[in-house]
């Protein structure tokens, strides 16, 4: 609607902002207005719905009637982030948890040798996109596969196999497994 010139406000709790903000950037319309009431909505007394949604009339009415401000700089994704964790393993497992990489249970960096190790013979097949994945429309290589998969302990290409659930034109969802072999599992060589 915002894109065709009418005005438009996606409403939603605060714990979907940056869902809504990555498909508002992927449809063109980064500077869409977001009203947030606190998480959650769903399963709640419709009474505490509604007590959450009056507090954002006047946001939700202002942000209908005045002319949005774009961003000041919109930066396609521009692939894999290269990044320089800390060497020291102890000092890796705080890093992690500061990014948000972990949830606590010990975590590997995934270096240029681990990642090759998990490819393995695949390593001549490292940019071949396995899936794309949403909101942003990633690619999930097999590089960045194995690079996510080596941070929990993943050590033999055999390690890397991957969950692909849905199918071409369907919702899709690359999960690595991390060593599980069951008959859900299928192997990224397809065999």
């Amino acid at each position: 609607m915002e894109a065709r010139g009418v005005p438009a406000v996606v409403l939603g709790s605060d714990a979907f902002l940056s869902l809504a903000r990555a498909q508002a950037a992927k449809h063109g319309v980064p500077h869409l207005a977001v009203t947030l009431v606190p998480h959650p909505i769903g399963g709640v007394d419709p009474s505490a719905v509604r007590r959450k949604a009056e507090v954002i009339v006047d946001e939700v009415r202002s942000a209908l009637t005045h002319d949005p401000v774009p961003p000041a700089r919109l930066d396609p994704a521009t692939g894999a982030l290269v990044v320089e964790p800390p060497v020291d393993l102890d000092a890796f497992q705080d890093w992690a948890m500061g990014e948000r990489w972990s949830d606590g249970l010990p975590v590997l960096p995934p270096t240029a040798a681990r990642v090759d190790r998990l490819l393995g013979a695949r390593t001549a097949r490292r940019h071949e996109v396995i899936a794309t994945l949403a909101p942003l429309d990633g690619a999930a290589t097999l590089e960045a596969i194995a690079g996510d998969a080596g941070i929990p302990w993943c050590e033999r290409p055999d390690d890397l196999m991957v969950i692909v659930a849905g199918g071409p034109g369907k919702h899709s969802a690359v999960v690595p497994t991390f060593g599980a072999t069951r008959s859900v599992t299928v192997a990224i060589d397809g065999e």
